[in-house]
C-alpha cells in the first residue's frame, strides 16, 4: 500500500485533490486543535477537533476534520469513536471523490485500526482486504502478489506471508516511490497492541554494523529513557543478525538487522507487556526466513552482465514497409495492459533524471535469472517506461545484420515508440548512461504506435505524439 502511517496533520495534504469551496471556520479550529494537542493540553485539542467536524462545510473540511479528530480520539483510548469518524470519513470520499485513491487508502487505514483495537478483527482483515486490492494494480510493479494473499518485494524477493502463527499482516508500506523503502507491518492474534513491522531498504553503502546502529538510533528517538535488556549476534536463516532489545516504562521494543549485499533486513517489535521473549523469537524467526532468498536473488542482481561499450544508434525513418510490419508484429505481440509481468522480479538498478521527481532504472528478470529488459520509469508512474530489450520482444526496428538488436522504446499509456537500438546488449551502467543523456538532451521518438479506439495508428518518421509534449518522459 503507497502511504505512510500519518497523523491528522499530514492528512489535510492527503486530501488536497478533494477541496471544492474552502472556508476558514474550520480550518481555524483544526489548527487550534494541532497546536493544543502539541501543548499537551488533550482535552482543549479534543474541543477544538469536534468544533472543526461541526463547522466543516465542504468535503475536504469534513475529511481533514474527521481524521483529526479521529486520530485524538484513537490517542485518548477510545476507539470506538474513532471508529465512527474514520467511517465517516471513508463514505465522505467514496461520496464525493470516488476517484481519489490516495485518500481513500488513508481512511481505509485509520477505520481498520480503529477495529483492531476494538477487537473486531473479521472487520480488520475485510478491511485489509480491501485495500490489498484496492492497491494492488497501482503497487504492481513493487509487489508480486501470490496466492492466499501473500506478496513477494520484486526488488528483493523478499516473501510477506498473510499470516503466520500468531501474526497476522496487516498491511505493505512504501516509504518512498522509487520501491527502495518498504515494509510489512504485522500484528498478533488475539493481542491488540504489538506492533511488528519488517523493514526492506536500500542501503549501498553500509554495512552489517552501520545498519544495526542506524536501527538502535531510530529506536533510541522513540526511547529515550530506555534500559538494554539484551543484546548480541546471531545466525537466522542463513545470515548473520544483530539485534537488541529495551525496555522504558513497562514498554519493550527490539529490533533486528542484517546487511545483505547493499540491502538492510530489520525487524522491528515493540508491545506494552502482552507478550513473552519466545515471542520475540518467533517473530525473529518468522523475518529472517526468508533472507536466504532475499540473499540469491541480490546475488544474482549483483552479477547481470553486458556490454559497457554497447554502440546505441539513434532510429531513422527510412525503414519502409519492413519497419512498419515489425512495430504491428510488435504491438500484437506485447500488450500495454501489463507493465511488468506477474510472476517476474526485479533488480534495482539505480535512479534516473526525470522531472520534475526523478526516476528508478530497473532490470526485469526472466525465470531463469537473466534480464529480459532494462526499465527506467518517473517515480511514482511505472506506466511511463522506457525499455531496453531484445527486439522480438519489444518494438523492433531492424538493426544488425542478423535482426537481433537491443531496442530502446518508450511506452506510455497512449501507445510505444522507438529511440533506436544498441549494437549489443548493454551493462546496467552503460544502460543508465544512456538514460541519462537521453533525458538530458530530450531525444524525439520517431516512429510511433499510437492506441485509438481498440486499433492501432502507425506513424513513421519525424515527431512521433511522445514528442511534442504531451508524453515525454520528463
Amino acid at each position: 500500500m503507497r502511504h505512510l502511517l500519518l497523523s491528522g496533520i499530514a492528512a489535510m495534504a492527503v486530501l488536497a485533490p478533494l477541496a471544492h469551496a474552502q472556508t476558514d471556520t474550520s480550518d481555524a479550529y483544526v489548527e487550534s486543535a494541532i497546536a493544543a494537542y502539541r501543548s499537551g493540553d488533550t482535552n482543549e485539542a479534543l474541543r477544538q477537533a469536534e468544533a472543526a467536524v461541526a463547522a466543516a462545510q465542504s468535503p475536504a473540511e469534513a475529511f481533514n476534520a474527521s481524521i483529526l479528530y479521529g486520530d485524538l480520539r484513537l490517542a485518548t483510548t477510545d476507539p470506538q469513536g474513532a471508529y465512527e469518524l474514520f467511517s465517516r470519513a471513508v463514505e465522505i470520499v467514496e461520496t464525493n471523490d470516488a476517484e481519489n485513491l490516495e485518500a481513500l487508502d488513508f481512511a481505509l487505514s485509520r477505520q481498520a485500526s480503529a477495529a483492531l483495537q476494538l477487537g473486531r478483527r473479521a472487520e480488520w482483515q475485510a478491511i485489509g482486504d480491501r485495500l490489498l486490492e484496492l492497491n494492488r494494480a497501482q503497487d504492481e510493479w513493487q509487489w508480486r502478489f501470490e496466492d492466499e494473499n501473500a506478496v513477494t518485494h520484486r526488488f528483493t524477493s523478499y516473501y510477506c506471508p498473510s499470516n503466520s502463527g500468531h501474526f497476522v499482516r496487516r498491511e505493505m508500506i512504501s516509504f518512498d516511490a522509487r520501491g527502495t523503502d518498504v515494509a510489512c507491518s504485522y500484528a498478533v492474534r488475539n493481542q491488540q497492541n504489538p506492533a511488528i513491522t519488517i523493514h526492506m531498504y536500500h542501503t549501498p553503502e553500509s554495512s552489517q554494523e552501520q545498519s544495526f546502529e542506524a536501527a538502535m538510533t531510530s529506536m533510541r528517538r522513540n526511547f529515550n529513557a530506555a534500559r538494554e535488556i539484551e543484546a548480541g549476534s546471531t545466525e537466522l536463516g542463513g545470515v548473520p543478525v544483530r539485534y537488541a532489545l529495551l525496555e522504558q516504562d513497562g514498554t519493550q521494543s527490539g529490533t533486528w538487522t542484517s546487511w545483505i549485499n547493499g540491502w538492510t533486513l530489520k525487524l522491528r517489535m515493540t508491545h506494552y507487556g502482552e507478550l513473552t521473549r519466545a515471542d520475540f523469537d518467533t517473530a525473529a524467526a518468522l523475518t529472517f526466513s526468508g533472507a536466504s532468498a532475499m540473499q540469491a536473488h541480490l546475488e544474482t542482481c549483483r552479477a547481470i552482465d553486458g556490454s559497457d561499450t554497447a554502440e546505441f544508434q539513434p532510429a531513422s525513418s527510412d525503414m519502409g514497409a519492413s519497419l512498419e510490419t515489425a512495430l504491428m508484429m510488435s504491438l500484437l505481440a506485447a500488450p500495454e495492459t501489463d507493465p511488468v509481468s506477474r510472476d517476474s522480479l526485479s533488480c534495482y538498478l539505480g535512479t534516473a533524471e526525470f522531472r520534475p521527481r526523478g526516476g528508478v532504472l530497473s532490470a526485469i528478470l526472466g525465470p531463469d535469472g537473466t534480464p529480459t529488459a532494462y526499465r527506467a520509469s518517473p517515480t511514482g508512474d511505472p506506466m511511463i517506461r522506457i525499455e531496453a530489450g531484445e527486439s522480438s520482444n519489444l518494438m523492433a526496428i531492424g538493426r544488425g545484420e542478423d535482426g537481433g538488436a537491443i531496442s530502446l522504446t518508450l511506452s506510455t499509456a497512449d501507445g510505444r515508440g522507438s529511440y533506436g537500438s544498441f549494437t549489443e546488449w548493454p551493462s546496467p551502467q552503460r544502460f543508465a548512461e544512456t538514460i541519462d543523456q537521453l533525458l538530458s538532451e530530450n531525444w524525439p521518438v520517431t516512429n510511433w504506435v499510437s492506441y485509438e479506439d481498440g486499433g492501432a495508428q502507425i506513424t513513421l518518421g519525424g515527431d512521433s505524439p511522445a514528442g511534442d509534449g504531451d508524453s515525454e518522459p520528463d
